[in-house]
């Protein structure tokens, strides 16, 4: 019985206490699954790309996006501003420099407190960025916007741990099949390690 309670025991830390602690470790988390990646605009003086978006939580902190710099020519700033209707709440500046070519890079700022459920746009700028030296940003076709994500800062460690349990969930039992595949598995495991002590026979 003892060898039974160390399996469930160990089952448990593997599938809710290590995860657990791992998302601990998360600075921020993601409002959203990034859209596919179908193709690029361009983005240099002159051009400007604009997105609206709702923001899903509080403490809004960041905003990830999927840019080219075709053979690293780009050593200069592309802005991202943040807007609420017409007034401007935040810039984000990154340079050309630190982006490698298809990287997905994050532009930062302070957090948004009382960003929940609040429609926001935001637009993004090169305006010293010659058109032989363009950035590229990544649009998607399905969404015909800007393939981005939003980022928050965690309210707090229960209500992360929360927020991310609860979003894997609903996405394992949205697949019933993969859902009862997985959760046999796990059973189907607990059984043989339980049993393999039992099975071997050792001549003396």
């Amino acid at each position: 019985m003892n060898f039974e309670i160390k399996v469930f025991r160990l089952t448990f830390l593997v599938i809710v206490t290590i995860p657990a602690l791992l998302i601990l470790s998360l600075n921020e988390i993601p409002g959203r699954v990034q859209p596919s990646l179908d193709f690029t605009q361009k983005i240099y003086e002159g051009v400007v790309l604009e997105q609206d978006f709702k923001s899903v939580n509080n403490n809004l902190t960041a905003i990830g996006i999927s840019i080219k710099n075709p053979n690293l020519v780009n050593n200069k700033d592309i802005i991202l501003t943040i807007f609420d209707g017409d007034q401007i709440l935040e810039k984000a500046v990154l340079n050309g420099f630190n982006i490698p070519d298809g990287s997905f890079v994050k532009f930062g700022f302070p957090a948004l407190k009382q960003s929940k459920n609040n429609t926001y746009s935001f637009i993004l700028t090169a305006p010293n960025v010659l058109s032989i030296e363009a950035l590229e940003v990544f649009l998607s076709d399905s969404e015909q916007s800007i393939s981005f994500v939003d980022f928050y800062l965690p309210q707090n460690s229960i209500y992360l741990i929360q927020n991310v349990y609860f979003g894997i969930l609903s996405k394992l039992f949205a697949d019933r099949f993969f859902a009862l595949s997985y959760f046999s598995l796990i059973i189907i495991l607990c059984i043989c390690l339980i049993k393999a002590p039992k099975s071997r026979n050792f001549k003396t």
